[in-house]
């Protein structure tokens, strides 16, 4: 595997956990 590609891969792994974590407080947010 290319590391640019591991790279990308990395960055978009990241960004979908802070998508989901966000996701996640906002929903608690919403609840309260």
């Amino acid at each position: 595997m290319p590391e640019d590609v591991q790279h990308v891969f990395e960055q978009t792994r990241c960004q979908s956990q802070i998508s989901s974590k966000f996701n996640q407080s906002l929903s608690v947010g919403l609840t309260y």
